[in-house]
């Protein structure tokens, strides 16, 4: 569904370009990584990544456009043929499936050649054909900008390396912004009709999206943390600001006063959860005022409650929840101000009493 979603977009910004008379192939590319990048042959790439940072249609029309700029410029096959000659001509048909793609069957091919982006002219002239291709689908060109401006903040918050195309820093982001809208101005001064964004038709279409690497790291999918190395699954609050940072799922409630955070627990051995605790509480120096043992959807837990200080001296209430899957220890760490506690500890049940067992079809999805 998402993959013909994506399709259908591309398709409708293709057929306004500037060669409109090849064929265009857009695909999927199952990889966290936020990047999108165009082969010659009208083989055009985005990865999920980059699809959970767009915020509606008329971005991803944008981000696509870019993309089709590259081809209608030949600018990847000036550029990839310096480094793989005829070798590219078999790369692009071997590729393309109408379905996600491992990122690992392709990135070695390509990477070297694009990982820089295509340099400063060619990003700008591709940043004008993406905004002019948009426009003539008859989507708001602005929204180009917009997207520019959220990976600015993604950048700047997680200090990523973004390569290639609009994710590339050469040029520098801000100037990209600056022109972008400086563009697209001129491009709205001659319209005459409504233009669309299309925010609520690209969130619904995201519905199921794998936020994350999937792995032993897990992935976010909507409102559930999945894992599926060791197979099990958590339901989230409604409305907390979910993510996976540095290995570690950790979902914070919209005034970040609250916070849920799963850990992996050090260990050797087989341990029950008490000794997982223990081990936890060690590494931590805690001390538990209460605790006691349960099954929960068929998984054996230990939850302990903890005082504890923020690294700025605030006194904080813990809820920890320990469990094993495949031989590994977990600790759900739920924590919030002291005086805030009582006013969290229903969310913090909720997620606690949803931890369960992965199922054959959840994880096969992953």
């Amino acid at each position: 569904k998402l993959q013909e979603y994506i399709n259908e977009v591309g398709q409708r910004v293709a057929n306004v370009s500037d060669r409109r008379n090849i064929e265009y192939f857009f695909t999927i590319v199952d990889s966290p990584e936020k990047n999108a990048f165009a082969l010659p042959g009208g083989y055009i790439y985005i990865t999920r990544g980059i699809l959970a940072l767009i915020n509606n249609e008329a971005q991803l029309a944008g981000v696509l456009g870019h993309e089709i700029g590259h081809v209608c410029a030949r600018h990847s096959a000036k550029q990839i043929s310096q480094a793989y000659g005829y070798q590219i001509l078999m790369l692009g048909s071997s590729i393309f499936l109408p379905q996600l793609r491992q990122w690992s069957q392709i990135s070695d091919i390509i990477f070297g050649s694009i990982q820089n982006g295509f340099g400063r002219q060619y990003e700008f002239q591709s940043d004008d054909l993406g905004e002019n291709y948009a426009f003539r689908a008859g989507y708001d060109p602005a929204q180009a900008a917009a997207f520019l401006t959220a990976l600015k903040n993604t950048e700047k918050e997680g200090g990523e390396q973004i390569f290639h195309g609009i994710f590339a820093s050469h040029p520098e982001t801000e100037d990209r912004i600056k022109r972008a809208l400086a563009h697209s101005s001129e491009l709205k001064s001659a319209s005459t009709g409504e233009l669309k964004i299309l925010d609520d038709k690209y969130v619904s279409m995201l519905q199921g999206l794998v936020y994350g690497k999937g792995g032993k790291e897990g992935a976010i999918v909507g409102e559930t943390y999945k894992n599926r190395a060791y197979q099990f699954a958590i339901s989230l609050p409604l409305g907390w600001d979910s993510s996976i940072e540095k290995g570690n799922l950790i979902s914070k409630d919209p005034d970040g006063i609250s916070a849920i955070k799963l850990e992996h627990i050090p260990t050797r051995g087989s341990l029950t959860p008490l000794q997982a605790a223990e081990k936890w509480e060690e590494k931590n120096r805690l001390k538990k005022f209460e605790g006691s043992s349960s099954v929960i959807n068929t998984i054996d837990t230990y939850t302990g409650f903890y005082d504890a200080r923020s690294p700025k001296g605030e006194s904080l209430k813990l809820k920890v929840l320990f469990f094993i899957r495949n031989r590994t220890s977990f600790a759900l760490v739920c924590y919030s101000p002291v005086k805030d506690f009582p006013f969290s500890l229903k969310d913090f049940d909720r997620t606690i009493s949803s931890l369960r067992p992965l199922t054959e079809n959840e994880s096969g999805e992953l």
